[in-house]
């Protein structure tokens, strides 16, 4: 993350010294120490949150990766076969009272044509 950060930096200090016509050497040392110290800033202010547990960046998703695996238990056969035989049949448990869309089951509204007003009623 602090890499990221430190990229950015660099190159907008880069952009803001080719648009005031510095020299390329003035340039390149003023990005190459906006790099640095952007990136250990970060580092820095990283390392302090996550060590006081305010903002937990990288362990929050270790410990959920470690939490789904745990919780996920092996489907059974029974509940493998009965799924497969709702795909295989297009029909699922869940959707009983569902009716497809056709053209007869749709409302159809009238256009009103130029010059008509709707009613509002």
């Amino acid at each position: 993350m602090s890499i990221i950060f430190a990229v950015i930096a660099a190159l907008v200090i880069f952009l803001a010294g080719i648009l005031s016509d510095a020299r390329f050497s003035t340039i390149f040392f003023r990005a190459a120490i906006g790099f640095v110290v952007a990136a250990l800033s970060v580092f820095i202010i990283t390392f302090l949150l996550e060590a006081k547990d305010i903002a937990p960046f990288d362990s929050t998703a270790v410990e959920l990766a470690a939490e789904d695996g745990k919780e996920q238990s092996p489907e059974t056969d029974e509940e493998t076969q009965g799924a497969d035989e709702a795909a295989s049949t297009g029909r699922s448990d869940e959707g009983e009272g569902f009716t497809p869309m056709t053209a007869e089951n749709v409302t159809h509204l009238a256009v009103p044509k130029e010059g008509q007003e709707e009613s509002h009623t």
